[in-house]
């Protein structure tokens, strides 16, 4: 297994990187203790623009359709940045399960809604 970056990882890197940089400093993550919903709403709305909240649903349901190598370049800069958030059981864990075993009304009803 080749474990170099592409370049389209190496870009996915630097755009997630970018993104944790901006809307997640220490300031945000320390005021998301406290704050009701606890999410920065720059960087989720920032992620549903750019694709993130989609990484693991399929194209057809209007994801990104990344693989588990990509993933783990996204939330290894999610972590470099303390970024908070549900990300990872919204946008794999659940995608994972209705994909694996939901009915294709099920899919087609939930999964779109994701991304």
């Amino acid at each position: 297994m080749d474990l170099k970056f592409t370049e389209e990882q190496t870009l996915l890197r630097d755009m997630v990187r970018s993104m944790a940089e901006d809307h997640s400093t220490t300031a945000v993550v320390r005021a998301m203790e406290h704050d009701d919903i606890g999410i920065p709403t720059e960087l989720w709305q920032q992620m549903k623009e750019t694709g993130l909240l989609g990484i693991m649903l399929p194209e057809e349901y209007g994801g990104i359709g990344l693989n588990m190598q990509d993933c783990a370049h996204i939330y290894e800069q999610l972590g470099r940045g303390l970024a908070p958030g549900p990300h990872f059981v919204s946008s794999v864990v659940s995608v994972a399960a209705i994909t694996k075993a939901g009915s294709e009304a099920q899919k087609s009803e939930l999964l779109p809604l994701i991304g």
